[in-house]
């Protein structure tokens, strides 16, 4: 997602302004993804490269997140007008977009504190949901173990760590 043009730096807390991109409309019902509220800034803009900024969702079990057009969707916003339904979904990272900031979060002994002191708790190690998931079939999202290395797949209604991350420009 693109923010517009900021000049954060790492360890901020930021309020990036609500914004929403349509991922299905169907009849009385249209779903969106979401971006907006409190992130903490783990990496800095350059001319070269797009900043990251990170938002954790807290823990969600599996049995909260769908596929809607394919796509991993939490029911984060539901908006019920007389006619139509709105459904809003932070959206979840991929697992490579997933690794990058956990590298980031490891490398910089202070963001960890930043995070805890925006109320958005989680450990680096844990286990996140991912955007792939595990075929059509199943309906429903892998999650990666960071401690581990690797992509799980869903199993019961256990919890993992849900973040959404934001890139922005200069």
């Amino acid at each position: 997602m693109e923010s517009g043009e900021n000049n954060w730096n790492v360890g901020e807390t930021v309020t990036l302004t609500r914004s929403e991109s349509l991922l299905k409309k169907h009849r009385e019902k249209t779903y969106s993804f979401l971006a907006g509220g409190q992130y903490i800034c783990v990496r800095k803009a350059t001319d070269t490269q797009r900043g990251i900024a990170v938002r954790v969702l807290g823990q969600t079990v599996g049995n909260d997140i769908t596929l809607v057009d394919g796509e991993p969707f939490c029911n984060d916003i539901c908006e019920n007008f007389s006619t139509r339904m709105r459904y809003y979904s932070y959206p979840l990272p991929t697992t490579d977009e997933l690794k990058k900031v956990l590298e980031l979060i490891r490398g910089n002994e202070s963001l960890p504190d930043c995070f805890e002191g925006a109320s958005m708790h989680f450990d680096p190690d844990a286990t996140f949901w991912v955007q792939e998931t595990a075929g059509h079939l199943a309906k429903k999202p892998q999650y990666y173990d960071a401690k581990a290395d690797q992509i799980c797949k869903t199993k019961g209604d256990a919890a993992h760590c849900r973040l959404t991350i934001a890139y922005y420009n200069l």
